[in-house]
């Protein structure tokens, strides 16, 4: 959902669908990150029991691509779509 807005920002020059975009893109990324916690547990615990802990270098993987993607977001929200300032 947050690329189809991040598209529609793109497209509409949108600041508003910027910020939805961010804040969709983050919500995605916490729940990657809350719904993976039982593989983090086995891995730590060195168990098998909640998850499978033989996944916690791609969802780390997964987490830092994400993380990169809304860290980049929130820097692009701070520039302009193409407009220039009058002098």
């Amino acid at each position: 959902m947050g690329c189809l807005v991040g598209i529609a920002a793109f497209l509409f020059s949108s600041d508003l669908l910027l910020v939805a975009d961010t804040a969709l893109c983050s919500c995605g990324m916490l729940q990657l990150a809350v719904s993976s916690a039982g593989s983090f547990a086995d891995w730590y615990q060195g168990i098998v029991m909640f998850g499978d802990p033989s996944q916690v270098p791609r969802i780390l993987t997964i987490c830092i691509l994400a993380l990169t993607a809304v860290v980049l977001l929130i820097i692009t929200g701070f520039m302009g779509f193409g407009r220039q300032e009058t002098s």
